[in-house]
């Protein structure tokens, strides 16, 4: 897009949106958007459990979480676990 005579270009690496004035001036913003849940699996069969049981669960998200992030999910019985 021009912009006077100088051309502005734009890129996208990561949550990284770099934009770009002819290579003269330059400008980074970081995106900081919500990580997104994108998918629950597990290598468990299905059947029922006691609360002694384990279940292994792994949680799909659209980015990277910070470290030691926990998230609250609701089960079908309605008890809450922390992940």
């Amino acid at each position: 897009m021009p912009v006077g005579r100088e051309p502005i270009s734009a890129t996208f690496s990561g949550n990284i949106l770099y934009v770009n004035n002819s290579g003269e001036k330059s400008l980074s913003l970081v995106l900081m958007a919500n990580p997104l849940l994108t998918s629950f699996s597990s290598n468990t069969p299905d059947g029922t459990y006691s609360e002694k049981d384990s279940i292994h669960i792994q949680a799909n998200f659209s980015q990277n979480l910070a470290p030691e992030s926990k998230m609250t999910v609701v089960l079908d019985n309605g008890k809450e676990i922390i992940l």
